[in-house]
């Protein structure tokens, strides 16, 4: 068990299915193995396309988050370090009205409330970081923006985006595992690991929880084709060891645990 402090819920890491997932599965008679709270893991940031040189302009992968009723919905910001420099948030809803815009100085809540509309919101997070005089740019790039995720507790449907384009969809995992749509009508898809040093495994689990695909990186690029059984489209899938990228045809859409996952109905076309 670990706890970030401010987030008030203890997440539990399991980066793959174990031996206890397994047994609790077949005491309840599950199908499907059950879902777990995973612990938080940090984003590096991205430089803003076309930002100056004399500042670190930076952005963070979209989240996007459903809300329901008439509830509000915390969203936790931290970064690594929790460093002096001031983050921006802007929350919106997918259709552009009911935004919330602000700083933000980790650790930090900020709160969906109540009374806001429910819906589909999309979460920016980036900032400005300047360095002191003499400063070195490329070192503070190296040390700012690493954002933890998931921004939301358990209950709330959560999705992660990624650069998409026809090459496939660049992941950022930062040694957790993602769930994913693999759709209807699929009977292959493909996942490439960069190449390496082989010191984290990569597994993809299909819906039962079985491992289809095991290895290590190399110092080679390797493209690993996955098969898909009949009955086991239209269904979650989930890939656990760090960073890769994934076939263009999986929708772009990634989630921390089962339960998190949600279409957002979103153009998912590269």
């Amino acid at each position: 068990m670990a706890q970030r402090a401010g987030h008030g819920y203890l997440p539990m890491r399991n980066s793959q299915w174990d031996m206890p997932g397994k047994a609790l599965a077949a005491i309840h008679g599950a199908k499907e193995l059950p879902d777990v709270i995973p612990a938080q893991f940090m984003i590096q940031s991205s430089q803003v396309p076309g930002s100056g040189s004399d500042a670190y302009t930076f952005q963070l992968p979209v989240s996007y988050i459903r809300k329901a009723g008439a509830e509000p919905i915390n969203l936790y910001l931290d970064s690594r370090g929790r460093r002096k420099e001031i983050y921006q948030y802007d929350i919106r809803q997918i259709d552009g009205t009911g935004n919330l815009i602000g700083d933000w100085q980790p650790p930090f809540k900020v709160t969906i409330p109540a009374d806001q509309p429910a819906g589909i919101y999309a979460v920016h997070l980036g900032g400005t970081v300047v360095p002191d005089a003499g400063g070195d740019i490329a070192l503070l790039k190296r040390r700012s923006g690493f954002i933890f995720f998931p921004l939301t507790g358990p209950g709330v449907p959560e999705v992660l985006t990624f650069p998409r384009d026809a090459k496939g969809t660049r992941v950022q995992a930062g040694g957790q595992g993602y769930w994913f749509m693999v759709p209807e009508g699929t009977q292959e898809f493909w996942i490439e690991l960069g190449a390496g040093r082989p010191t984290s495994r990569y597994s993809v689990w299909n819906p039962q929880g079985e491992r289809v695909f095991s290895g290590y990186p190399t110092d080679e690029v390797q493209k690993i084709d996955i098969g898909v059984d009949s009955g086991l489209d239209g269904k979650l899938w989930r890939v656990t060891g760090g960073n890769c990228t994934i076939d263009p045809k999986i929708p772009p859409y990634f989630a921390v645990t089962r339960s998190k996952w949600f279409d957002p109905g979103i153009s998912a076309q590269p």
